[in-house]
């Protein structure tokens, strides 16, 4: 039988499901289209590929605030744009298809700043890519992920945030090098745990 090798893990390709989710998705446990490939039988004990990405333009960040959808993991929360990595995509190729999905957005000077290990009990666990980059594009189309905002940098930490983002918020702004960041949460999302290049700040 073919085997896949998964973040480190060998599994059968008959645990996996394809691209339509059926009957669930089981990365998030609700039925929809997700477009990802991620084993059955490993449920949360697999790590996740994601991106995130702050766009900016003229001293803004471009938010969403997750008001729309039902069963939201950042229900209420106001995050960056991106997604999970689907099958043979490239961190780049995945977050600049998830802006150009989400915002109808093109961008240019995207960077790479850093990757960010989350352990989520409810959710499960993600690797992150994070990423920023710059657009010269003033208007937002409606999304359905949520509603689309260009918030001033000076007013991003006064938002509803996961307590982790304002672990690597203030890392995008003050720093130019790529760093890692791990954020450890409890069920429910309480942050346990924070550690910024393998020092623990929490």
């Amino acid at each position: 039988m073919e085997s896949i090798l998964y973040f480190g893990m060998d599994v059968h390709t008959s645990n996996y499901t394809i691209r339509d989710g059926s009957p669930g998705c089981p990365h998030c446990l609700f039925p929809r289209r997700c477009g990802i490939i991620f084993p059955i039988s490993a449920g949360r004990d697999f790590m996740r590929l994601t991106t995130l990405c702050h766009v900016e333009k003229d001293g803004r960040w471009l938010m969403m605030h997750r008001v729309k959808k039902d069963a939201d993991e950042n229900a209420g929360k106001w995050i960056g744009l991106g997604g999970h990595l689907e099958e043979n995509e490239s961190p780049e190729e995945c977050v600049l298809r998830e802006i150009r999905e989400e915002a109808g957005l093109e961008v240019t000077d995207l960077r790479l700043r850093g990757i960010i290990t989350f352990i989520l009990p409810d959710w499960g666990n993600e690797l992150t890519f994070l990423y920023t980059a710059r657009t010269e594009t003033e208007t937002l189309p409606e999304c359905a992920e949520g509603e689309l905002k260009w918030i001033p940098l000076e007013e991003v930490l006064s938002l509803s945030l996961w307590e982790g983002d304002r672990v690597f918020i203030p890392l995008l702004l003050t720093r130019e090098d790529c760093f890692s960041v791990k954020l450890e949460y409890a069920p429910g999302g309480e942050l346990l745990r924070a550690v910024v290049d393998g020092k623990e700040l929490l």
